[in-house]
């Protein structure tokens, strides 16, 4: 991991990004929805319902991830990992703060991470 190929084009008008490994395995792939009512009902509800629903959306990603058996096998470490998963770029007004919200498919939220002074773009390694 880390000389992973990154392929990116649209995709029924959706921004994606692919990451391939150099042996060409697919490891995950990050669809850019365009509003957070293209996120499932139930991680839209429970966004809504959250500490940070006052915040501004500034990005919503479909993340959909190759097998837990592939990705640890390529990174020899021993995860859980959700095949998908929606992330949230949330900002707070007149601030800096900046947090992205990684939630499961069926609206919990399993991870924030403060990412006020850090680049906000995802790889798989942000996932295991």
């Amino acid at each position: 991991m880390g000389n992973d190929y990154v392929a990116t084009f649209q995709l029924n008008d959706f921004l994606t990004h692919t990451w391939l490994t150099p042996n060409g395995q697919w490891l995950m792939t990050d669809t850019d929805l365009q509003t957070a009512d293209q996120l499932p009902p139930v991680v839209y509800n429970y966004f809504t319902l959250s500490s940070y629903a006052e915040w501004n959306l500034a990005d919503v990603h479909r993340i959909e991830l190759a097998s837990p058996d592939s990705i640890n096998s390529l990174c020899r470490k021993s995860a859980q990992i959700d095949p998908i998963r929606y992330v949230l770029v949330v900002n707070y007004d007149n601030s800096t703060e900046t947090y992205q919200l990684f939630y499961t498919p069926d609206g919990v939220l399993v991870r924030t991470r403060d990412v006020s002074y850090l680049p906000t773009s995802l790889t798989p390694q942000d996932f295991f």
